[in-house]
Parts: C-alpha cells; structure tokens; sequence
C-alpha cells in the first residue's frame, strides 16, 4: 500500500512539473508567431497616419525597437508579476479586455449551453420514449443537421429570416445604444443579465435577452444534437433495465416510469458531458460572435490578430492557458480530488452506496445505477478528455503546420488543391468521420496497447 501511495506522489509530482513547460512552451510559441508575422504593430494602431519619426518614438517607447531576447524577457517577467500588459492598439491593460469581452462571452456561451441542455434533453427524452416513430427518425435528422450544419451559415440564415425579412429580432449587438450606454455605466458584474437584474432595470434585462436570443439559438443549435443523441440512447437502454420492468411491476404508470426513474438515469452522462463540450462552445463562440458582431473575446482576439497587437493577443492567449492548466491539474489530480475511487461503490466503512441516488452531502451529483459516484466518474473522465485533447493537437500541429506552409510558400496549384481539400474536411460533418475513421481504423493500431 505505501508503496503504491508513493508511486502515486511521484505520478502526480512528475504530471504536475510537467505542466510548467508545457505551458511555456505555448506562451513561447504565441510569442514567436505574433514576431514572425507580416506587419508592424505601432504601424497597424496608427493606420499609417503618421510620420517615420512618430512611428519610431513609438515604437521605443512600446519596446518594439529592443532586441527580441529582451522584449520576451519582459512578456515573460510580465506574466510571472501578473502583469499580461497594455494593447497597443487601444491603450488598455489586457486583464479589462479579458474582464470586460471574456464576460460577454461567458454570457453567449452560458444562454446556448441552456438552450441546449432544454432542446436537446427534452427532445431525447420525447424520440427516446417513441423508438423508431416518425418523430424518432425526424429528431435524430434534426440532431445531426445541427451538429453538421457551420455555425457561420446557421447564423447568417437566422439573420436573413428573423432580421432582415421578418423584423422580429436585432441582428448584431449586444444590446441596443441607450440601454448599452445604461449598462456600461452602472456595470457591476459585465454580465448585462446580471447586472440588469442587479440594477433593477427591466427594460434593459428585456432588450438585452431580446438581443441574446438569435446568437445564444446559433450556438446553442451546435451542441443541440449531442444531448438528443446521447440522452436517446440511455433512454432507450434506461427503459430495457431490470429495475425498470420492476417499477412497472409495482403498477407505477408509464409516464412515472419514465419521469421518476428512466429520465433521472438517463441524465447521468449529460452531466458528465457538460464539461468536456465546453471547448465546443468556445471554439463556436468564436464564429457566432463574429457573425452577430457580439463584443467578445473571439471576436476582440481576431480583432487584436489583425491589429498585430502583440500585448494584446499574447495576453489573451496566456489566460485561455491557465484555464487549460487548471484542467489540466484537475485531471491529474484525480484521485485527491475525487471523493471516491471512479468505480467504489461503498464507503470506508462498508456501507454500500444506494442505485441511483439522489444529490446529497455525501454525493453532491448523486449515484448512478451501478451505485458509483457521478461526480467521481466526472473527475477521472476529465484524463480521458486530456489525452484525446492533447492527441488533437499534437495531430493537428504535425500535419498542418508543414503543409500550410508549403502551401503558403510555393503557392500555385498545390495551394489551390491544399485550400479545396480543407473546405471539404470543414464541411465534412465530424461526427460522421469519426465513425468512418472507428469503422476502417479500429483495431489495426493494437501496438500501441490496449483500446486500438
């Protein structure tokens, strides 16, 4: 026992030093990537109206004049103070940019991930319960259309129908001017639901929802067809259970079967996904903020990109980072954090856990029906989402960072053919090729170890 006690620290201890390169190198390379690009920063703030002498002031006094050593000496020293620095394209400190547009992104993804779990829980629950119907093949259609469709294109759509021919809806913005102009001043949170609310201010809360619904819908749509699918299919295994034919047994009524015990069971896993589709979101977040022109930090990032302010987007990209690493530490501390062992199904004193277990004190995501804790089973999944994570993007950056740039390089018909290819891989729904790639590739991997 001491001795697997001590394997463990050493596992955790290792994992745990790891993070600090691997951080490191992120930040390095952000760094070297926002050097290497064409464009001069004081140059892209200015526009170009001013005179060389002007130009080269400023840029002595931003430090861009300063051999590179030292100016990533001073990004480094910047970030171990705290100090993420000031945009040179706007003259704000980075952390107001990461408070002010990263609150307006919580918000957008906050009202899909709502939209979502509403939508897609009750239209699982509904098709789930009617197995192989009209309504089943017309739901699990609709989940794989949302799934499939570019957020981009669902979004211009919804602006042609709702803004622009029907005139229900606003298309762009955050809120309207007079009421924006309300709740910058009197801000308490930068959430404008919150702070509406908080402010007492009814019109405001009524415009700013107004102005939330057509992006919130947007990206919601996105993760839509994930919760149909997957609470579908533990609907319809929940429904073949043991304990289920027993509440039938008891003379319970179908609708309690399904609502008091199937359903309950059924939302286990969604709460386990809840988390792991966070990056979806953001990844979308992006897109529909840009498409919406909603002030958030997807939109601010592309925004600083083209600015090539290096404060800015350096800074942007190290927050994004420590939310990986706090991920990151979640996951590898797994079993320090996790109030049981990912399939103890009784406590140290013996007592069994109950099936399917209400949320308690003692299990604050209740039990499933193997009677192990749910929280347990979200906090060691997370080392499964890392690896696939990390798998993603080392994938990603071997294989298309040399063809972008040979096809940045050499151009011609091979750029044209590299471009082709890449709209057809965005366009390609990623959950039928992932079934494609399971189907033709499963099992010819069995070297590298069990699962492949």
């Amino acid at each position: 026992m001491a001795k697997q006690s001590g394997s463990l620290r050493g596992y955790i201890l290792t994992r745990l030093l790891l993070v600090i390169p691997n951080v490191w190198i992120l930040l390095t390379v952000v760094f070297i990537l926002m050097r290497v690009a064409p464009g001069d920063p004081v140059q892209a703030a200015q526009g170009g109206r001013l005179p060389p002498d002007q130009i080269k002031a400023l840029r002595h006094a931003g430090g861009f004049d300063k051999p590179l050593i030292v100016q990533y000496g001073h990004y480094i020293g910047g970030i171990l103070r705290g100090d993420l620095g000031r945009s040179s394209s706007e003259n704000r400190t980075v952390w107001s940019i990461v408070t002010h547009e990263g609150a307006a992104t919580l918000e957008l993804t906050l009202a899909a991930l709502l939209f979502a779990l509403v939508l897609g829980i009750t239209t699982g629950l509904v098709i789930g319960r009617f197995r192989d119907s009209v309504g089943d093949v017309s739901g699990r259609l609709f989940g794989i259309l949302t799934y499939a469709a570019p957020v981009f294109y669902v979004g211009l759509l919804f602006q042609l129908l709702f803004v622009s021919t029907l005139g229900w809806l606003p298309g762009s913005g955050q809120a309207d001017t007079l009421q924006n102009l309300d709740l910058v001043t009197h801000t308490h949170t930068h959430i404008y639901v919150l702070d509406a609310i908080i402010n007492g201010s009814w019109d405001d809360l009524r415009n700013v929802l107004v102005h939330l619904i057509l992006p919130g819908v947007t990206l919601g749509l996105l993760l839509c067809g994930v919760f149909i699918r997957l609470v579908r299919v533990n609907i319809i295994q929940t429904m073949q259970a043991d304990y289920i034919e027993a509440a039938r047994a008891r003379g319970i009524s179908e609708r309690g079967v399904l609502l008091r015990h199937a359903f309950r069971n059924a939302l286990v896993p969604v709460v386990t996904i809840v988390g792991l589709q966070a990056a979806l979101l953001l990844s979308g977040a992006v897109l529909t903020e840009t498409t919406f022109n909603w002030p958030g930090i997807g939109q601010a990032l592309i925004h600083y990109l083209n600015e090539r302010d290096y404060a800015a987007v350096q800074g942007i990209v190290t927050v994004f980072a420590i939310i990986v690493v706090v991920f990151v530490v979640m996951a590898l501390f797994a079993p320090l954090i996790s109030p049981y062992g990912f399939d103890q199904y009784m406590s140290s004193s013996g007592v069994r856990f109950p099936k399917s277990g209400p949320p308690s004190s003692a299990h604050p995501f209740g039990t499933n029906v193997q009677a192990t804790d749910v929280l347990s089973h979200i906090v060691y999944g997370s080392r499964t989402a890392l690896e696939v994570i990390i798998l993603a993007v080392l994938f990603s950056l071997v294989i298309g960072v040399p063809l972008g740039l040979y096809s940045g390089y050499f151009g011609g018909w091979v750029d044209r053919g590299l471009v082709l290819v890449m709209d057809a891989m965005f366009a390609f729904p990623s959950l039928l090729l992932a079934i494609l790639v399971a189907v033709y590739m499963g099992g010819k991997f069995t070297w590298l170890g069990p699962g492949f």
